[in-house]
């Protein structure tokens, strides 16, 4: 059967399409046993541009009627392709393809290859390269040549192990004299060689193509455009000295081109790569290389045309650096992220510098001027990006940015854009230097710490988060293929040591949080003045922090923590301490080997009134003027006050504004304050889910497997039922945390509450179809199978000593239920667990004894340890303390399944400092960051741990030798002391299936084995459909060029309402309102400015290659990435990176739609009806069906207000009814 498609996007190639159709036949619906063979035919015009049909031949009939019925949508580069039956007659020819023997290369073929040959036979064989060219690939599809080499002795290779192409150039006997002092060695006479080399992971591929060029005499020539820069490397070898080779990571090559320029000039925006070859057979000799290598991508043949006409010009450059110098450096920093970002080449952005002024004037003008033009050209960038390969009319890029301008022309509302100085948001710069290029991202929104907040937001643009990290933006790993060290020295050192030049202007290496440094980021600086004079520099920030003693100077990591926590992310506060007291820690010491314990490490007290203060400034914050009608606070904050870090519970013998410290919470003498800075507030119980290490221990305790399989089958059958209704729906994304930045979950339990059936969406459908497959793949790839009453709760210490050793108390309240208290048994462990001994059983007291200090104040969601014995509870869990740290407790008396036989703990003996004879300074510590670089292998210790333990058990010696190393590696960043390479045992060679890529489509059985162990069958049971393909439903440049937004007053837009789409409660509120002229206004200046962030957000966190690749709207909305990707902690770190941003954009924009007096308490006031009437409207409209990018998740910000508003009306209802009933009583 032929199947015709339509709506391909012009910029997808024929192979994306492909891709998708396989990934199609891969859904487990079709139940087939082996690939599908089709053939699909991307339609092209004569000058090979891409006409947006194709067609789809399939070997039967009935395998087309299935594929139609089941794959019911195909989504290309972001758009939905349109699939039908053709009515043209199937070509012969083609079907012989499909139906005939079948010639290709089967799944197996890499496997069976690696039986057959070795590696290195598969080396030997290479295509012969004439010239190696980089190119720039312009708007019109033409390939200009930025720089050129051309060699004797360079060849391509497919290396099928490594998972990428490699280019070699021999590097010519003149060079490698010079090349000796690059790698260390004697600048002598000798027999010595060099290459350079250029690797092109597959992953970095975005098309291929061969053709004989008519601009090379019909040379044959291979064009590998690549989404992200190569990677390059120098290897030297001496033959005479029997050296062995030298390999050296470069940050390009260290060859010129024919007219002497240095590749490195280009090499940060030149990604496609042109081959010219020898030989004549050379493109089906690479396409035979792709097939034994087991690559299936399309080859194309389509000739690319080149120019000789390079833009990446050194003058072209110095012309774009002088004008950025005389920009102020916030906007020359815009400018500068429009250039490596490559949106636009030094050419196009000449073009563009007088409208670009006239955008830097006019936001000079503006209110929150930045933040506006850091709009207008991030919308610009992304839509630059997108002209691409458009060949359609479209308009000038030029045009583009006018457009761009003209749509952001309407102020906003000046409430919207005019933050609080207490609400801790800042805009913040952030940089990631790769081994070859600086990207520029930001302005974004965040949340800030005790160093920003203490200046004034006009000198914030002065700080930079710096991150080091891989192309794309992936976390830097170790290699052992070459000198790790030395490269991260030689690309970074000189950055952190001396200077980060940015948009033409030296930053300085400052400091980093702890967490921060986790994902190797930290914060730069450059110096200004005060309006006093003083001139803000790195030596005056960290003067202002504090003082450290001696000993702490001695170790830069340790002293590199301390200074960290004035960098810990955290929420401001006007509530201040009236009283500050210093209390001895409560410890103990081993009578039988002599070590110290402390029981409350980490943790202090402060007052109920302490407390209720901080709750109801953070409660007011959130909404100005919100009436507070119970006496609900948190009894734990987790806080950083002067120099003091950890937590603060509550102890109800305290009045007053009173903070109680101890010593181990001490860290160095701040500078004084009498405001708390607030990390964490512990408000409700956390969730509990299993993981991978925690079943791979339980199971080695004696946990049956049957335990874990009921809960994950439990799990499955929630993801199952989750919209069967609007609580299950609710219930369901509560537990997951999914959604919680739109407040999805509180918003459907008020409709449920109130009988309100919620109108049909495609796009709450979609989201929901996100959320079951954010679900299914944490099950499947993590085994993050949630434990109903089980619960995560922070760590406190028994202050009035009423608990026996082993004893814990626990009282779990939440929203609008009783207290529980936990009695019996209970499983209690933290997270990471690697030891035997890091999960322990501990009895809880239950419900607390009239007049004891738990009956008086039970601590609510917190966990309570024991302060009495010789070791303290929380020291045997994976050697926690009480600072923070997190505990799980699963009550036996209700999971009975989880019962085992502790094993003994380990002793966790404290770390030994790394220190130095002297003071340490800033370069030791930005040489303790790079070392920590180098040497943050973690994860590394943590994966090797499961692998053995899967291959043997948990007690193997490697497993305990590996657990003693975890630790030693958790306490890296404070001792400064790694664990060496070599300490760490080996894995296998052979690894479980449950460690395969999710992007491995066939499982390898020559390197996975089918893992026995829990996880592995419990891996196994989940078959989670593959989602390669989505993207945004964004409309095109032509339909947002065109479009209005949701908000205009017409009768013609309110014709479009469907009648259904009402709800009667907030209807019968308003009863005669209507929204006015003014409501439809700031409706649509509030929705541009939530628009243009939310895009921004959806472009800055996409996990995905290429240009114009996006976040879609309802993955933002639920708070997740459905991409596969081969780096998990990527997506991890970006889901996490996008629920933060969002949650900081939805309460910027909630705020904003309140009415500007709340403290009328007169709710049904003709001023807030007519409000309450604007923005039900506003949600009419949103909800109306308009295909407008952000109406859809902003209908969803106006419901939630809109069902506040009702709220308060009924409570304030219930009061005057209750007011009027005294009355009449009296």
């Amino acid at each position: 059967m032929d199947i015709f498609f339509g709506s391909i996007p012009s910029i997808a190639s024929e192979s994306e399409v492909r891709d998708a159709i396989d990934a199609a036949f891969r859904r487990t619906d079709f139940n087939l046993y082996q690939p599908v063979r089709f053939h699909f035919r991307l339609f092209k015009t004569k000058a090979g541009h891409s006409r947006g049909i194709g067609i789809l031949t399939l070997p039967t009939e009935r395998l087309g009627a299935m594929f139609l019925r089941v794959v019911s949508s195909l989504v290309v580069r972001g758009t939905y392709v349109s699939m039908r039956q053709s009515n043209q007659p199937i070509d012969p020819s083609i079907l012989r393809l499909v139906t005939g023997p079948d010639t290709s290369p089967a799944p197996e073929t890499l496997e069976s290859r690696r039986q057959r040959e070795s590696t290195a036979q598969l080396l030997e064989e290479e295509v012969k390269v004439a010239k190696v060219q980089f190119g720039w690939e312009r708007r019109d599809n033409r390939l200009s040549i930025e720089w050129e080499h051309s060699s004797s002795s360079a060849h391509l290779a497919v290396l099928p192990d490594a998972q990428q192409l490699e280019v070699t150039i021999a590097v010519d006997e003149g060079l490698v004299s010079n090349l000796g002092s690059v790698f260390g060695v004697l600048d002598i006479e000798w027999d010595a060689s060099a290459e350079a080399k250029i690797n092109i992971p597959y992953s970095h591929i975005q098309y291929l193509s061969t053709h004989a060029s008519p601009d090379d005499n019909n040379a044959p020539v291979i064009i590998i455009s690549c989404y992200l820069v190569p990677n390059y490397y120098h290897i030297f070898q001496n033959s005479l000295l029997g050296m062995r080779p030298v390999t050296s990571r470069r940050s390009a090559l260290k060859l010129n081109d024919s007219k002497g320029r240095p590749h490195h000039e280009i090499a940060a925006f030149c990604t496609t790569i042109r081959l010219v070859c020898t030989s004549s057979s050379a493109a089906s000799h690479f396409r035979q290389l792709l097939v034994d290598a087991g690559l299936r991508i399309h080859v194309s043949t389509d000739i690319y045309r080149i120019v000789h006409d390079p833009v990446w010009t050194k003058t072209e450059l110095s012309r774009i650096t002088a004008w950025r110098k005389t920009l102020p450096f916030f906007y020359a920093y815009l400018v500068e992220s429009l250039i490596h970002s490559l949106a636009v080449d030094p050419r196009e952005l000449w073009m563009l510098k007088e409208d670009i002024e006239a955008l830097i004037s006019t936001a000079r003008q503006r209110a929150r001027g930045r933040e506006y033009a850091a709009i207008v050209l991030r919308e610009f960038e992304q839509e630059a990006k997108e002209l691409f390969g458009v060949n359609d009319g479209e308009s000038s890029l030029l045009e583009c940015f006018r457009t761009v301008v003209h749509r952001h022309s309407t102020p906003w509302s000046n409430d919207l854009l005019t933050r609080r100085d207490d609400e801790g948001i800042f805009l913040c710069l952030h940089v990631f230097v790769t081994p070859t290029q600086i990207h520029y991202r930001g302005p974004i929104p965040e949340r800030s710490n005790r160093v920003i907040r203490s200046f004034p937001s006009e000198y914030h643009h002065h700080f930079v988060r710096v991150s080091f990290v891989e192309e794309g933006e992936y976390r830097i790993h170790h290699s052992g293929d070459y000198d790790f060290r030395r490269w991260v020295h030689e690309r970074f050192g000189s950055f952190l040591k001396n200077e980060l030049p940015l948009a033409g202007r030296p930053f300085r290496f400052l400091a980093y949080s702890q967490s921060a440094l986790k994902g190797h980021s930290v914060w730069f600086m450059r110096p200004f003045k005060l309006p006093d004079g003083a001139v803000v520099d790195v030596p005056y920030i960290l003067r202002q922090i504090g003082k450290f003693d001696d000993a702490l100077m001695r170790c830069p990591a340790r002293y590199a923590a301390r200074v960290s926590q004035a960098f810990t992310t955290t929420d401001p506060t006007t509530v201040e301490v009236k009283t500050l007291r210093t209390i001895p820690d409560i410890g103990a010491t081993d009578p039988v080997t002599g070590t110290k314990y402390n029981f409350t490490d980490g943790v202090g007290t402060m007052s109920p009134d302490f407390a209720r203060l901080i709750h109801h400034n953070k409660e007011s914050r959130r909404r100005p003027g919100l009436r507070l009608y119970h006496n609900i606070f948190p009894r734990a904050l987790q806080i950083r006050f002067q120099g003091s870090k950890g937590v603060i519970s509550v102890d109800h013998e305290l009045d007053g504004q009173t903070v109680c410290l101890r010593p181990s919470m001490i860290k160095f003498t701040g500078v004084a304050s009498s405001r708390i800075e607030i990390a964490k507030v512990f408000e409700q119980p956390g969730k509990f889910y299993l993981n991978r290490p925690l079943i791979m221990l339980l199971e080695g305790l004696g946990v049956p497997y049957a335990t874990f399989k009921k809960y994950q089958e439990d799990a499955l059958a929630t993801v199952q039922h989750s919209t069967d209704s609007i609580q299950e729906a609710a219930l369901f994304l509560a537990h997951l945390g999914l959604g919680g930045a739109f407040r999805v979950s509180s918003i459907l339990l008020s409709l449920w509450r109130r009988n309100i059936r919620l109108p049909e969406s495609d796009f709450f459908d979609t989201a929901m179809a996100y959320a079951r497959n954010d679900a299914m793949r944490e099950m499947k790839y993590k085994s993050r199978i949630p434990i109903p009453n089980a619960w995560n709760l922070v760590g406190v210490a028994d202050v009035h000593r009423e608990l026996k050793e082993g004893d814990i108390f626990v009282c779990i309240r939440e929203e609008n239920k009783p207290p529980k208290y936990l009695s019996g048994r209970v499983v209690v462990s933290r997270s990471p667990c690697i030891h035997p001994g890091d999960i322990q059983i501990a009895n809880a007291i239950g419900k607390p004894r009239p007049g004891s200090a738990f009956d008086i104040e039970p601590l609510e969601n917190t966990l309570v340890f024991s302060t009495n014995g010789m070791r303290p509870l929380p020291s045997y869990l994976g050697g926690g303390d009480l600072d923070g740290d997190e505990y799980s407790v699963i009550p036996l008396d209700e999971h009975p399944g989880f019962n085992f036989t502790p094993a003994n703990p380990s002793p966790y003996t404290p770390a030994v400092l790394k220190t130095l004879p002297r003071a340490c300074t800033q370069a030791d510590v930005a040489d303790f960051v790079m070392d920590y670089i180098v040497s943050d292998n973690l994860g590394m210790l943590s994966i090797t741990w499961r692998i053995i333990a899967d291959l043997h058990n948990i007690y193997h010696p490697d497993c305990l030798r590996l657990a003693d190393l975890h630790s030693k590696a958790v306490d890296f960043p404070k001792s400064g002391n790694s664990v060496p390479q070599m300490d760490i045992p080996r894995r296998p060679n052979i690894l479980p299936d449950w460690h395969a890529p999710e992007t491995m489509t066939y499982l390898d059985e020559s390197r996975y084995y089918k893992s026995q162990k829990a996880i592995g069958k419990l891996f196994r049971a989940i078959g989670l459909i593959g989602s390669a393909a989505h993207r945004t439903t964004r409309p095109s440049r032509a339909e947002r060029r065109e479009r209005a937004t949701p908000f205009e007053l017409t009768d013609s837009h309110a014709a479009l309402i469907p009648p259904h789409n009402t709800i009667k409660p907030i209807a019968l509120a308003i009863g005669r309102h209507t929204p006015q002229v003014k409501h439809a206004e700031a409706l649509r200046a509030t929705f541009l400015y939530y628009q243009a962030q939310l895009q921004a957000l959806c472009s800055v966190h996409n996990i995905l290659p290429g240009r114009g690749s996006m976040l879609s709207e309802e993955e933002v909305f639920v708070g997740t990435i459905i991409a596969n990707t081969s780096q998990p902690r990527k997506r991890e770190d970006e889901i996490s990176k996008v629920r933060d941003a969002a949650t900081l954009l939805v309460k910027h924009v909630r705020e904003s739609l309140f009415v500007e007096d709340p403290a009328s308490e007169m709710l049904d006031s003709e001023k807030v009806l007519s409000h309450l009437a604007g923005l039900y409207w506003g949600w009419k409209r949103c909800d109306a069906g308009q295909d407008v990018f952000g109406a859809k998740s902003f209908g969803w910000i106006l419901l939630g207000v809109c069902l506040e508003y009702l709220d308060d009306i009924d409570k304030v209802n219930l009061e005057a009814a209750r007011m009027r009933m005294e009355e009449l009583a009296v």
